[in-house]
């Protein structure tokens, strides 16, 4: 911080802060949640949230999702986290690009939320999940590979959207 001193003009002083901060915050990025797998995942989303300007909050206990295969929980959450990236992306206020992860245990039972905002009005729901809105380009949401994942486990994922915040619940017995 010392070296902005070096800056005459202030815009070039502007700019150094703001690499200097980006540089600071990635290497804050990095997550410890009790489980290796997750720190990776949510380090490797935190980072493309920085990359776009989305607030990501995070609170997350993965010391009881080690039952869980680390490509069943990539596919699981991978996939939410960027569907809530895509969504988010859309969004126009600023101050709505938001994505809130919580990851807890509770007795016998892992949960997992996510939350964001969207701006679809369009959104429609076949069998409890949401339609994809890619127009048959790419493989949408990936909402059906999620749910046989979860159900894999013998959980249950709850997909709701009202007032423009959409939440994935996911239920999962702990195994072991």
């Amino acid at each position: 911080m010392e070296s902005l001193k070096l800056f005459s003009e202030e815009k070039d002083r502007q700019e150094y802060y703001e690499q200097i901060t980006r540089t600071i915050q990635s290497y804050d990025s990095q997550i410890e949640t009790g489980s290796k797998v997750l720190d990776i995942l949510l380090s490797q989303k935190r980072l493309i949230c920085m990359k776009n300007q989305i607030e990501i909050t995070c609170m997350a206990d993965g010391r009881g999702m080690e039952f869980i295969h680390a490509v069943d929980l990539y596919t699981i959450l991978g996939n939410a986290v960027d569907n809530a990236i895509e969504s988010v992306l859309l969004v126009s206020d600023p101050d709505k690009k938001v994505i809130s992860i919580s990851i807890w245990t509770k007795g016998r039972l892992l949960l997992m939320q996510i939350e964001n905002y969207f701006e679809n009005d369009e959104l429609k729901f076949v069998n409890g999940l949401p339609q994809t809105t890619k127009n048959g380009e790419g493989h949408g949401y990936g909402m059906k590979s999620m749910k046989k994942c979860v159900e894999k486990y013998k959980g249950e994922m709850d997909v709701t959207a009202k007032d423009h915040l959409f939440r994935l619940t996911i239920f999962i017995p702990v195994q072991g």
